[in-house]
């Protein structure tokens, strides 16, 4: 079994064990399951997937939420209003959880690039260094996982609605 194979088997191990832990079987939970799952698979693309679970499972926890929460107050609304809502609430999150991604990943490598610095290595050398492409690539992967998550968890949040018509 091939590495990107075994960390996408953990990663949704570790998915379905704190969503059932969070709330349970619920439909938000399997909506948020679902959505987070299609996050993880977007990030494997670049074979970044651990570096990205937390946030894009965030981000789906977020969405779902929202809905849920929207649904339960107005039970009648549509799932055109209720995927529409679910991508406004997902767009305000999806930028500062893009930032936060991007800020710890260099602040993750900040203590390597003051130690290349310390040995006076000349600036071409730092800014090119496989360190900072790493952290690059970690944080724009991570960061797409997390902005194809909100149109899967608003898309499953609004499948998942059921109108009840008096």
């Amino acid at each position: 079994m091939g590495p990107v194979v075994a960390a996408v088997i953990t990663s949704v191990i570790v998915l379905a064990a704190t969503m059932y832990l969070i709330n349970g079987w619920t439909k938000k939970s399997l909506a948020a399951f679902g959505a987070t799952l299609g996050g993880i698979l977007t990030a494997c693309l670049a074979a970044i997937l651990f570096a990205s679970l937390g946030a894009v499972m965030d981000i789906a926890m977020d969405v779902t939420a929202a809905c849920a929460e929207l649904e339960r107050h107005k039970p009648d609304i549509s799932r055109k209003a209720l995927f529409t809502a679910g991508m406004n609430v997902g767009r305000d999150v999806m930028g500062t959880m893009s930032t936060t991604l991007i800020l710890a990943f260099f602040g993750g490598s900040l203590g390597v690039w003051l130690l290349d610095y310390a040995y006076d290595l000349p600036y071409l050398q730092l800014i090119n260094s496989n360190a900072v492409g790493i952290e690059i690539m970690k944080g724009f992967s991570a960061s797409f996982g997390v902005i194809f998550t909100v149109p899967i968890a608003a898309a499953l949040s609004a499948v998942t609605h059921k109108v009840e018509h008096k």
